[in-house]
């Protein structure tokens, strides 16, 4: 079975609200201590809403190799070329303008720093300037295990989902460390392999979108109630490589992405515009630039005009627009670069006044 057109559009759909909420994440400027309002607000949308992104990337990733892969050698190869340009070259190109941006601004303030080859490689490689790219790096690694996890899920779904599910749902990251970070998220590797799973069920996949919006609704009601008691419980909850939280707050949070993962893919269908979803096309470069040196030099011009603690609610925004900016701007003139720079991914210029989502009930 293959999926509709109005699937595809749901998952392109979703892909790009994720992305805006990757950027929500490496924008944060406050913490929810002291009953600070700001903080708390910034810890529901950015440590709540907006966990969820990982895991729609993940499953999307996963759903789309398996759904042409074949399990042959020559497919095997000739995807492995396929990821190599649309993954590693992006990757290597983003870590070294982060890598030069970083050394730039290193040389300006007087501060030039001297880097052996091992640090050197470790900076463009391993653990990039650009945090972002620890997803592509994952995805990589999983590209070359595809036949692995295939081969895992045909022969034993049930109990190779729920191993994975179990370690996700606590905490538990069997891959090691290296270079400061997972060799291998799990969550990445759950998101990835369901994504497998799905290719055979993609039945419940066109049910989901095509839900009652009074189920959508309870899927987003049931989220945002689950994501309120665990902000209420325990607003400093961070399992971003330390384990700060309570066995209750971590079921919490695991329950608020698993629902809002599925109201999310549930209601796309339902937000009907034709620009916004050609905006869809700009989401992995969004994804690419967003972060380092973007980040250094939008967070340092609104710390200066309403604080660090603020400048979360003026630098997030302006970091989508000026993003969603550059592309058009990329796209129109420099297409060929784009292209490269985004591993083939094709962009056409779209008006973004009019890209205003309108919900069909």
């Amino acid at each position: 079975m293959q999926p509709s057109q109005e699937l595809k559009q749901s998952f392109r759909t979703a892909s790009l609200w994720a992305t805006v909420l990757v950027v929500l994440i490496h924008y944060r400027s406050a913490a929810a201590t002291g009953g600070n309002l700001n903080g708390w607000l910034q810890e529901f949308l950015i440590n709540g809403i907006a966990r969820i992104a990982v895991p729609v990337f993940a499953f999307a990733a996963g759903f789309f190799y398996f759904l042409t892969f074949t399990g042959s050698y020559n497919n095997y190869l000739a995807k492995l070329r396929q990821r190599a340009a649309s993954l590693l070259v992006p990757y290597l190109l983003i870590s070294l303008i982060a890598f030069a941006s970083w050394s730039t601004i290193q040389m300006l303030s007087g501060k030039p720093t001297q880097l052996e080859p091992s640090q050197f490689f470790a900076r463009i490689l391993l653990h990039p300037l650009a945090e972002q790219l620890w997803f592509l790096r994952d995805l990589m690694l999983l590209v070359v295990a595809a036949p692995l996890v295939q081969f895992a899920v045909r022969r034993a779904p049930r109990i190779i989902l729920g191993i994975l599910a179990v370690l996700w749902t606590m905490e538990w990251q069997p891959a090691p460390i290296v270079a400061g970070w997972y060799a291998l998220n799990v969550e990445t590797l759950l998101g990835f392999t369901l994504g497998c799973w799905a290719v055979t069920r993609i039945d419940l996949l066109e049910s989901l979108i095509r839900a009652p919006k009074r189920f959508s609704f309870a899927l987003l009601a049931t989220w945002i109630l689950l994501l309120t008691i665990r902000v209420a419980i325990d607003p400093s909850f961070d399992n971003w490589y330390i384990r700060d939280f309570t066995t209750l707050s971590l079921l919490l949070q695991k329950a608020a992405i698993a629902t809002g993962c599925l109201g999310l893919l549930s209601i796309t269908r339902r937000i009907e515009n034709q620009r916004l979803s050609r905006l869809a096309e700009f989401s992995f470069f969004v994804y690419l630039v967003h972060e380092f040196p973007m980040r250094e030099v939008l967070r340092r011009i609104t710390s200066r005009i309403v604080g660090e603690e603020f400048s979360f609610w003026i630098a997030a925004p302006a970091a989508i627009v000026c993003s969603l900016l550059l592309a058009q701007f990329a796209s129109r003139y420099t297409p060929t670069l784009i292209a490269v720079l985004t591993g083939g991914r094709t962009m056409k210029p779209v008006s973004l006044s009019a890209a205003r989502p309108r919900w069909r009930y």
